[in-house]
């Protein structure tokens, strides 16, 4: 498979999980499937592939520019995605009338927990790219060559 075909479907894959997660865990925990729950999940995925598209994109583009396309680096976009995305979402929430008031410790550690997350997103990208591109060894493929 052509290279930018895997990634684009590398990055689509890293913005489902997220979704695919808080769907099973929403099922697991018998919460009803109303509409708004499903317009909350949806506005969820799209804003999950909006970011995985502006992180992802151009971290792929570059990298594979450098021909170093490796779990390593992604590994560490993803990370520093995640940590300064959901720190930024931690502080802008502190004057929220009903969000829990944190110090900066706990913040900082809310923000390892979305670095975390990113770089998971971001395995599943690279493990997802490398799965497409593995050369083809099918029998059927050899005996037309």
């Amino acid at each position: 498979m052509k290279a930018p075909v895997a990634y684009v479907l590398g990055i689509i894959a890293a913005a489902a999980l997220p979704v695919i997660v808080v769907t099973v865990t929403g099922i697991i925990s018998g919460a009803p499937f109303d509409s708004l729950v499903v317009a909350i999940l949806a506005a969820g995925a799209g804003l999950s592939i909006v970011i995985s598209a502006a992180v992802g994109g151009p971290t792929l583009a570059i990298l594979h520019k450098l021909h170093a396309v490796r779990w390593l680096w992604l590994g560490l976009v993803g990370y520093g995605a995640g940590f300064l995305l959901y720190g930024l979402y931690l502080i802008s929430m502190r004057n929220d009338l009903f969000a829990l008031p944190m110090s900066a410790l706990q913040n900082v550690a809310g923000s390892a927990v979305g670095g975390a997350i990113g770089w998971v997103c971001a395995s599943t990208c690279w493990f997802t790219i490398r799965w497409l591109m593995r050369p083809n060894t099918s029998l059927e493929r050899r005996l037309e060559g």
